[in-house]
């Protein structure tokens, strides 16, 4: 294993103090730890999901490299090892809210709650309310907008294809928004099949 970190030194260095710091020490040992609790197909999956553990649980961390080497894999070569090596981080996005129906605020401060307990998101910020006049189709109630500051594990496709899929669920009622998600969800095993399923639909 090769694990490279992406961790501002600038203060534990100046203080000379290991809890200013990763203990990479113990991230050595939850490697291991991990690795013997976890069994995978592919070196790709254990790469991903060893990738999400580490940057869950040390917040100081803001990317890291992973490389797993696996010896004598069975292709029928004279190689002495094959590799995969992989980068992921927390990006930063800025997400709208927006309601219109029923108990707008309430809806609002739960929509903030379930991305902030998500696994892989952070919400760092959140604006204040606004109420809007609705534009377009002015016979409507108005609207309550509001925006929040996200730190997240999410790929920039994978945000992309939550925006598209927000506007195409636009105005459709909760169950055939619902079901519209249920079939693409059913339809796919991974993230990265989901967001090129969505970018296929014909939402918008």
């Amino acid at each position: 294993f090769s694990a490279i970190l992406s961790v501002d030194t600038r203060a534990p260095g100046k203080a000379d103090d290991l809890e200013k710091s990763v203990n990479y020490g113990e991230l050595c040992h939850f490697i291991q730890e991990f690795m013997e609790e976890h069994t995978y197909k592919l070196l790709e999956a254990v790469l991903e999901n060893l990738a999400e553990a580490i940057l869950q649980k040390w917040e100081k961390i803001e990317e890291i490299t992973l490389e797993v080497k696996k010896p004598w894999a069975p292709i029928g070569l004279p190689l002495e090892t094959v590799s995969v090596e992989i980068t992921r981080g927390w990006h930063t996005a800025y997400i709208a809210l927006g309601s219109n129906m029923g108990e707008k605020e309430t809806y609002l401060r739960n929509a903030v709650k379930e991305l902030d307990e998500s696994a892989g998101c952070r919400v760092e910020k959140v604006s204040d309310f606004i109420a809007t006049a609705p534009y377009g189709v002015t016979e409507q109630d108005e609207f309550l907008n509001g925006a929040l500051k996200l730190r997240t594990l999410l790929t920039p496709e994978e945000l992309e294809a939550m925006d598209i899929v927000r506007k195409g669920l636009n105005g459709l009622k909760a169950d055939e928004a619902v079901e519209n998600v249920l079939n693409m969800f059913s339809r796919t095993r991974y993230n990265s099949e989901f967001v090129q399923t969505v970018k296929k639909t014909k939402f918008i």
